[in-house]
């Protein structure tokens, strides 16, 4: 497992706080949140691998954050987990040239199956959080799959940074005994 950090989240929210350009997330708030957890995990826990879904939404807005980590801290690496070769075939142009230039600069990545299926989303997720030591969580309590990623994540006893993008309100999450403080 080591020093691995996944994320999770929204793709599209009803939150007044989040914007969205052509469907995808590109809100400079939230990604100062996403950026603050994992500059965080970062400098205090050792964790150089992050691992994006690659969806729209919260997954390309955190793959983002750690490119722009890379600049400056080159030992930082990220890792595609890709549900389906074709996850971007259905999207609008700009979403796919921006999953495109992500694509290109993954230091690694995986691809579970050539098309998707109902069951690829779940794969992709759970692989994240059983390759996970810790996971960034842009989630505002709703189900779907993001709520089902933070219940897996909490049985495997992963440390959780849980951002509201509601109120951009981060609460921490960590295995007893071990208790950490909060990363605000």
């Amino acid at each position: 497992m080591g020093s691995t950090c996944c994320f999770t989240g929204h793709r599209k929210t009803e939150s007044r706080s989040v914007s969205y350009d052509d469907t995808v997330l590109t809100n400079p708030a939230l990604a100062a949140a996403i950026e603050k957890c994992a500059v965080y995990l970062y400098e205090k826990r050792g964790v150089r691998t992050f691992i994006t879904g690659m969806a729209l939404g919260t997954d390309l807005l955190a793959a983002e954050v750690v490119l722009g980590m890379k600049k400056t801290r080159p030992d930082v690496e990220l890792v595609g987990a890709i549900p389906c070769a074709d996850q971007s075939a259905r999207w609008t142009e700009p979403a796919r040239r921006r999953y495109e230039a992500i694509r290109a600069r993954l230091d690694n990545s995986c691809v579970f199956q050539d098309v998707y299926t109902r069951d690829c989303m779940d794969k992709r997720n759970r692989f994240m959080a059983d390759n996970s030591e810790y996971v960034i969580a842009v989630w505002n309590g709703t189900k779907g799959g993001t709520c089902q990623t933070v219940r897996y994540a909490r049985k495997l006893k992963r440390g959780i940074f849980i951002i509201n993008p509601d109120t951009l309100e981060i609460k921490t999450e960590f295995p007893a005994p071990k208790s950490e403080p909060d990363a605000n």
